[in-house]
């Protein structure tokens, strides 16, 4: 199972799978760019979509934000 935290909403996401790359994760999240977000695993960021997240890893996903004040 892969936690995942999406921020600025503070959605929590629960994937049932024993890995799974991040593309796949934005993906599932309709994210096509992945210079668009910061993504952080068991703590540590991460530059690379091709990275592989594994189960119990702790996954906290930065969009970037949009609007102004």
């Amino acid at each position: 199972m892969i936690d995942i935290l999406i921020l600025p909403e503070r959605r929590k996401m629960r994937i049932e799978r024993e890995e799974m790359r991040l593309n796949e994760i934005l993906k599932l999240l309709d994210i096509d760019e992945f210079n668009s977000v910061a993504v952080l695993v068991n703590n540590k960021l991460v530059n690379d979509e091709n990275y592989l997240v594994k189960k119990g890893d702790k996954v906290v996903l930065i969009k970037q934000a949009t609007g102004g004040l």
